[in-house]
């Protein structure tokens, strides 16, 4: 009832249809659940839709592109609510989300702010509310500069000057499918470092994988391999794994896939200018590290520290030389051993006081000749003075 009422209503009948089916919907999700499994059906079989899905999604995208602008709005907020919730499969979550997409980039709806505005809000926010959601938004990215690159040919001259420059375009697709950006990806640590989990990666080298093998084909005319690969070189793709301790890594399968697709793009020097070519050489130089550091982790779990021969010897050859540098610094000018060093400590403890005053070791008026050197043991026993001599010192001024 609701289907014909929309399609045979007027303008306000339709607003009321959409209204009421999105709120149904929304209180009664199981209305759109697959229906129940047939038990004589075989195990291979797939599961069927729900009926109700095909024509939900035809009228929500019918009601988006009209040309009403009233209408247009509430379709644009009531499925904008459908995929937050998650409530629409992924295909049809997928269609209404590119049909989204090349809205928003459209010059025709700058005519309609309203319409621009909500886009505006709910892209950013569905995308990185959930990374299967940023996985959705790398799917449809590559198809959507190929119809905005259609759409930029279709239009007149004048309009194109009015339309969104590719960088502009390649700068929000890349922050759309930003794994890093979504709400749980990234953790602030207690020691101020922020550390990223591994899924997060998985848009952008989803995304890297489904640009190159666009530019790649033959079918890939000069203007549209520009801007894709201007948007692989804003992709993130980390120099080294990014797993946390205890956290499976990245798939290593999609690494080696790019890997293999850069080095063929590599070698048929499919970049337009200096800039992409040298991009894309890093690019294969860092997953070619990244990939030996993946084969080199698994070694090293399995292998246990082995010193070589060569690092055993050096330790002991270290101890012989310092042993013999130390006899060479023990010994004094005369060859006397270190404990002559320790007696000569305890000789010039002995000359200590009790108020912690020393008494002169030498005359004032006696010089020193460089010359002739004594021994310090000897020298300190010359010029002692012990607490038996001061007393008699003292006693004897005092008679």
């Amino acid at each position: 009832m609701f289907f014909h009422c929309f399609t045979k209503g007027h303008d306000a009948l339709k607003e009321i249809v959409i209204q009421v089916l999105t709120d149904t919907i929304i209180t009664h999700p199981q209305l759109l659940s697959p229906p129940a499994v047939d038990p004589e059906a075989t195990e291979d079989a797939e599961p069927k839709p729900n009926p109700l899905i095909k024509p939900i999604t035809k009228v929500l995208l019918k009601a988006f592109n009209s040309d009403n602008k009233r209408i247009s709005l509430i379709a644009c907020t009531a499925a904008s609510k459908l995929l937050l919730l998650g409530i629409l499969p992924p295909a049809p979550t997928a269609e209404i989300l590119k049909a989204f997409t090349l809205t928003y980039f459209d010059p025709e709806t700058a005519a309609n702010p309203a319409l621009r505005q909500a886009l505006s809000y709910f892209l950013p926010v569905f995308c990185h509310s959930k990374l299967k959601n940023a996985q959705l938004m790398a799917q449809i990215a590559v198809p959507v500069m190929s119809k905005l690159l259609l759409m930029r040919e279709e239009t007149l001259d004048e309009e194109v000057d009015e339309m969104v420059g590719w960088p502009v375009i390649t700068a929000h697709l890349s922050e759309w499918t930003d794994g890093r950006k979504v709400v749980g990806a990234t953790e602030l640590g207690l020691d101020g470092k922020t550390s990223t989990s591994a899924e997060a990666e998985e848009p952008h080298i989803y995304l890297s994988i489904e640009v190159l093998e666009r530019t790649l084909t033959s079918t890939c005319s000069k203007d549209e391999r520009k801007p894709l690969l201007s948007l692989l070189s804003k992709l993130f793709i980390a120099q080294s794994s990014s797993a946390k301790k205890g956290e499976e890594s990245v798939d290593e399968e999609g690494l080696r896939t790019l890997h293999g697709l850069v080095s063929e793009a590599v070698e048929g020097k499919i970049g337009m200018d200096a800039t992409q070519r040298n991009y894309l050489a890093k690019l294969e130089l860092s997953l070619t590290k990244r990939l030996g550091e993946v084969d080199l982790v698994t070694q090293a779990q399995d292998d246990e520290t082995v010193v070589p021969a060569e690092a055993e010897d050096e330790p002991e050859a270290e101890t012989e030389s310092q042993v013999d540098v130390t006899e060479v610094q023990g010994q004094d000018v005369d060859g006397s051993e270190i404990g002559d060093e320790e007696d000569e400590e305890d000789t010039m403890l002995a000359g200590m006081q009790g108020e912690g005053t020393r008494m002169p070791l030498e005359d004032d008026g006696e010089d020193e000749d460089e010359s002739t050197v004594l021994p310090a043991q000897e020298r300190n026993r010359r010029v002692t003075v012990t607490e038996d001599d001061i007393m008699e010192s003292l006693l004897a001024s005092e008679m």
